[in-house]
């Protein structure tokens, strides 16, 4: 499935109905914790995910403001443009302020805590100040938004098995950082990773080799840094991967 395709696809995902009207499918609980008449669309990801040669995968997104994600009346090409080009510079959908916070243009305003916790991250792997959506891309295990990750538990692998395939075979990530316990939980099944391993490496996802770190979600209260979790030694090497990207 080409980007674009499968970036519309996630958007208008089949599950949605499906789960709204059976209380037994594994969706139903995130499903319905939004109301059916201002329901925000599941969110595929944001950024450059073709190129981008970092990807930060979490649980799901959050409920944001009015313009955290299009509707779906919206015209597919400007759902597309959102998605793909939401932390471009010029694009309109966010601002930077002068200390780096990243905030939304519209909607609520608000500062996206999630958002600067991984810019932060993307930096100390890069070594260097990162350009949001150019060098890294975020996505999640689950596409459906809901508060405090409510009904993530029970929809993670019925999302993760449907979608997540799909969405590594289009990532151009040669590292990808997996945040929290619910991304980590599900990649131990699909990857077969270790979680008392915070860095792989050479773990063969969709075709290609990549890097595997496991961090703490960014809204953490516990050790967040990644000196707390990647030795020096890999962090070179990481940054050895990306500078031969």
């Amino acid at each position: 499935m080409k980007t674009n395709e499968l970036l519309l696809a996630i958007t208008r995902c089949p599950e949605v109905p499906k789960a709204r009207a059976d209380a037994n499918h594994p969706c139903h609980g995130i499903v319905c914790s939004q109301q059916a008449d201002a329901f925000q669309a599941p969110e595929p990801w944001r950024g450059h995910i073709d190129t981008a040669p970092i990807l930060f995968v979490a649980s799901n997104p959050s409920i944001g403001g009015k313009y955290q994600f299009p509707p779906l009346e919206w015209h597919d090409s400007k759902i597309v443009h959102h998605s793909q080009c939401n932390f471009d510079p010029n694009a309109g959908y966010v601002s930077v302020s002068s200390s780096g916070a990243q905030r939304v243009i519209g909607g609520d305003g608000k500062w996206v805590r999630y958002w600067s916790g991984v810019r932060k991250h993307a930096g100390d792997i890069l070594g260097q100040k990162p350009k949001p959506g150019t060098d890294y891309a975020l996505t999640e295990m689950v596409h459906c938004k809901s508060s405090g990750e409510r009904g993530v538990s029970d929809a993670l692998y019925h999302c993760t098995n449907k979608w997540m395939l799909s969405i590594m075979e289009i990532s151009g990530a040669v590292v990808v950082v997996l945040l929290g316990k619910h991304a980590q939980n599900a990649a131990t099944k699909i990857w077969k990773l270790d979680t008392a391993q915070k860095v792989h490496f050479d773990v063969h996802i969709a075709g290609r080799n990549r890097a595997v770190v496991l961090l703490p979600h960014t809204n953490s209260r516990g050790k967040r840094k990644i000196k707390d979790y990647v030795s020096h030694v890999q962090l070179e090497r990481l940054r050895a991967l990306l500078r031969d990207h």
